[in-house]
Parts: structure tokens; sequence; C-alpha cells
């Protein structure tokens, strides 16, 4: 699963100050952040936490109308186990691993429904239940393959010809 959802565990070995930062060890492993002497923590990622949600029942009651998020009371650490450790946090939501249209090869337009709409992907933008300005980033990939050069003949060497104006 996805950090988006799921807790990541890491090897803490000291919990730090007020003065200090805590400290990993290189652990990659339950069993080998015991042998270090180190607690296996999991720690959850969020979008933000709700503040002025401050109880369990404030916190359902948003996440019972929030539909595009995962709402949850919860600790933002497994080592924090206290109900004064819980706040209402926003996850974000379900990943969307979905197959692209199909086109023909190296083709950018018309995907082959009846309507004869453009290949397209309706993205949903992250939503944030307190209304403050954030800052997103949107990863878009474009896999090409192409007929262009002889696939069993073209090879490094033909790189930045310039004589033959490659």
């Amino acid at each position: 699963g996805s950090f988006n959802q799921n807790g990541i565990a890491r090897c803490v070995l000291d919990k730090g100050t007020s003065q200090r930062e805590r400290t990993y060890g290189r652990s990659i492993t339950e069993a080998d952040c015991d042998a270090e002497d180190g607690e296996w923590v999991t720690f959850h990622s969020y979008l933000e936490i709700l503040e002025d949600e401050d109880t369990e029942a404030k916190c359902n009651a948003v996440a019972a109308t929030d539909t595009r998020n995962k709402v949850s009371w919860m600790s933002l650490r497994s080592d924090e186990t206290a109900d004064s450790d819980k706040k209402c946090v926003v996850q974000a939501p379900e990943l969307d691993c979905t197959d692209a249209p199909w086109t023909r090869v190296n083709h950018n337009g018309n995907s082959p429904d009846s309507q004869g709409n453009a290949s397209r992907y309706d993205s949903v933008l992250p939503y944030f239940p307190s209304g403050d300005d954030k800052r997103c980033v949107m990863r878009l990939r474009y896999n090409i393959s192409t007929d262009d050069y002889d696939p069993y003949q073209t090879d490094s060497n033909d790189n930045q010809n310039i004589q033959e104006g490659i």
C-alpha cells in the first residue's frame, strides 16, 4: 500500500528532547531494530490536522460528511498511545491507479468511444477542510513508443550524428 493511507515504520533510537531532534537507526526490519535497541515506530502521513475537532465525536462528525478524504481520530505515531496524543487527522484519498484509455500507438487524440471524445483523465485535486492555502505537486508522465527509427538497427552510435541530422 501507499504511504497515503498506510503508515511507514522506522527504527527510533532516541525520542530526542526540546533541544535535540530524535535519532533513527539504520534498521529496516523490526527484528534488526530490536537488535539495535531501538523502538519500531509506525508514522502516519496526513494532509492536515483539524485542530478545532478536539474530540473523537467532533472528528467523527467531520468524517461522516467528508466524502473526499479519510478523516480519522488517531495518533500520528504508533508509540503515542494515550488518548491525549490522538488528533483529528485528514489523510489523502485513496490513490486512483487505473489503466489509461486505449488509443492506437502514438495517437494523442481521440479514443475509440462512441462519442469521439479525446483521451483524458479527470483528476480530483486534494481537498483541505481547513480551507488553508497549500502547495501541491502534480507529476505527469508520458511514455512514448515510436517507429521513427528501425528498432533493430538503431543504437547509441546513432545519437547526435550531426552529419546525418540526428
